[in-house]
């Protein structure tokens, strides 16, 4: 996927385009994920607080309820529903790189979700600091976890 693909397909409202080598690389990614939060390894961000808090182990179970919630900040003006099918597919195509965890499920749903012209995440524009992504990327998701 490159720049150009990625503006097209945002601006026509098109799905990217997802090869089977996409599907098995998140799979794998994602049953690598359960392992770690099955382990008794601390894992940076994965079976750990992230931040400061960094040596304090956390349940996975409650692990990705309380990432997002920590991450939900924000306000003001949201983006729209053409700049956040921008936001969307680039966090599809950043997924499709391999290395996230997420699910192939999660990852299908946002993909179909791109071209949705109902769907409209509330991704305040003023959210985001040093850590990029993170926080518009919770406003993103919290609809599907």
């Amino acid at each position: 996927m490159n720049l150009t693909q990625l503006v097209a397909s945002s601006l026509n409202k098109e799905l990217l385009s997802v090869d089977d080598a996409v599907y098995e690389r998140l799979a794998a990614d994602y049953q690598l994920m359960q392992q770690i939060l099955k382990s008794e390894r601390s894992t940076y961000g994965f079976n750990t607080l992230v931040g400061h808090k960094d040596n304090e182990k956390i349940d996975s179970d409650s692990y990705l309820n309380q990432l997002l919630k920590s991450h939900l900040i924000g306000f003001g003006e949201k983006f729209s529903k053409k700049e956040a099918r921008f936001i969307i597919n680039a966090k599809l195509c950043s997924w499709m790189a391999g290395g996230t965890g997420v699910s192939v499920e999660t990852f299908k749903k946002l993909h179909l979700n791109a071209v949705d012209l109902t769907f409209n995440p509330a991704i305040p524009k003023n959210c985001s600091y040093s850590s990029g992504d993170v926080i518009p990327a919770t406003h993103l998701l919290q609809d599907f976890i």
